[in-house]
């Protein structure tokens, strides 16, 4: 049985097709010079497409807030959470310590961050924005953070001298600036890291003390509520 065929190509016809098929468009058949009605979307055409499906997703990310970035703490976008006061409680069951748990904050306040560690006995905690200590004597703490209205908030406890809690937070021990008179305790305030207001404090005397530090970037006020909350 003998193929059907059409017409032979003419010589222009056949450069035609050539010059279609080196610009990526869709040639005649050579058997039937048809032009086939549905073509091949070429690199260029997939290009475009994800280029425009890039600019919607960017576009929505930027409405909706899915993406934010910051160098220091979070401003913008989901806050996480955490039970502050829970972890403060689960302390000394973890730590050789008992330290006050913060209650009775206020509504507005989010707890975003909560954490107890070991010190030289829990080396591999990596705690936001420090690295893990090679070196010895590094305290045990306990720590959460809120955020507040106007800011950031974090209180850190341990069983180790104001001095070396500072230098472990820290790097390095800044001047004090004066006290603050919270009810029955004396707050003596100093600076903290990218130039935050820091307060410290110790409750309790002998093997029984403990020293409660406050910094942030959140009001004064908000740090004579936390300091509140620990002295009471």
């Amino acid at each position: 049985m003998s193929r059907a065929s059409g017409p032979p190509l003419s010589e222009a016809g056949a450069a035609v097709a050539v010059r279609q098929r080196l610009r990526g468009a869709a040639a005649p058949d050579p058997r039937t010079g048809v032009v086939p009605e549905k073509r091949n979307k070429t690199i260029k055409d997939m290009v475009w497409s994800i280029g425009l499906l890039a600019v919607v997703v960017l576009a929505a990310a930027g409405i909706y807030g899915f993406f934010s970035f910051s160098p220091g703490r979070p401003t913008e976008g989901p806050v996480p959470q955490a039970d502050v006061a829970a972890e403060f409680a689960k302390a000394p069951r973890v730590l050789p310590f008992t330290p006050v748990v913060p209650t009775d904050l206020p509504d507005d306040w989010q707890g975003s961050s909560a954490l107890i560690s070991r010190g030289d006995n829990d080396p591999g905690v990596v705690r936001r924005g420090h690295q893990p200590s090679s070196e010895t004597g590094t305290p045990a703490t306990v720590r959460g953070g809120w955020q507040t209205p106007d800011g950031f908030i974090s209180l850190v406890a341990s069983n180790a001298a104001p001095e070396k809690l500072l230098a472990d937070e820290f790097g390095t021990i800044g001047a004090d600036a004066g006290t603050v008179q919270i009810g029955r305790q004396q707050w003596t305030v100093t600076t903290g890291v990218r130039d935050e207001s820091a307060w410290y404090t110790t409750l309790g005397s002998g093997s029984s003390a403990i020293s409660y530090l406050i910094t942030g970037s959140a009001s004064p006020a908000a740090f004579r509520t936390l300091a509140e909350a620990i002295a009471r």
